[in-house]
């Protein structure tokens, strides 16, 4: 056999050994080594893991329910009401440790006419602050792959009977106050919370098939309350200006907001 026969038969051989190797040990992947399954994000189902997801939903009482709300100990789904822009700001507690600069920005949510907001997020620890325009709350939510976590907010109603009411007006030629002021004796021996507050109630009017009554709802903030001697008085700055104010059936309103965290698969 010649010098030229034998490296052809070599060559053969060598083809045929680096074949065998392949078959064993498969076709290599682009770049180079192996699929390492301690860092693949595919389930051995061989379906992606879906990111979390959360859902907002913020609901309130109606204001046309608001009497008839006061006397039920749990409010109907049908007083409820969507709220529209409550704002639910989220921020990652993995990053707490870093410094100002590479923290994670915050993920803002705002409920739109539905009352509803969505949004997908990486999984970790996170913290949601849950805000409208006069309360502010704040929660937790461990958040992991395919799950769906939803925050309710309702903002229910608390009843309390005012036994007689005072309108301040303000000291025009000393310039005390700065605006009008209530004073409203509440039926309660607890001092009422401070912030938001609606008062009820009717007044006179005159309509065009005679004089009657109406019904008036006045917007404003309890700044400070201090005890009488039949219950509190409630210091109330109205949101602005009315004209009329109620004078009987007078019942004044307060709003807690609460949330309620739900997760489930999926």
């Amino acid at each position: 056999m010649n010098p030229r026969q034998r490296s052809a038969i070599l060559v053969v051989i060598l083809f045929a050994l680096a074949l065998a190797m392949g078959l064993g040990f498969g076709t290599a992947r682009p770049g180079g080594g192996g699929v390492n399954p301690l860092s693949s994000t595919t389930p051995p189902n061989g379906e992606p893991s879906p990111a979390p997801k959360v859902v907002v939903v913020a609901r309130g009482v109606n204001s046309s329910y608001l009497y008839e709300s006061s006397s039920y100990p749990t409010i109907p789904s049908y007083m409820l009401v969507p709220l529209n822009g409550i704002r639910v700001a989220l921020s990652d507690l993995n990053r707490e440790g870093d410094s100002f600069r590479t923290r994670a920005p915050a993920i803002t949510l705002r409920t739109n006419a539905t009352g509803m907001a969505y949004v997908m997020v990486a999984p970790g620890n996170y913290s949601a602050t849950v805000s409208g325009p006069n309360f502010s709350l704040n929660t937790t939510l461990f958040l992991v792959d395919n799950t769906t976590t939803t925050i309710h907010l309702e903002l229910d109603p608390s009843a309390s009977a005012v036994k007689t009411m005072s309108v301040v007006s303000p000291d025009v030629l000393a310039s005390v106050e700065p605006g009008t002021k209530i004073s409203a004796l509440l039926g309660t021996q607890s001092a009422p919370d401070t912030g938001f507050a609606e008062l009820l109630g009717y007044g006179p009017t005159t309509a065009a098939d005679g004089i009657g009554l109406a019904q008036y709802a006045v917007n404003a903030t309890v700044v400070g309350s201090y005890p009488g001697a039949q219950g509190y008085w409630a210091v109330l700055s109205p949101s602005g200006s009315y004209p009329t104010y109620p004078s009987s059936g007078l019942v004044l309103f307060q709003f807690t907001p609460s949330l309620q965290v739900k997760t489930t698969v999926g």
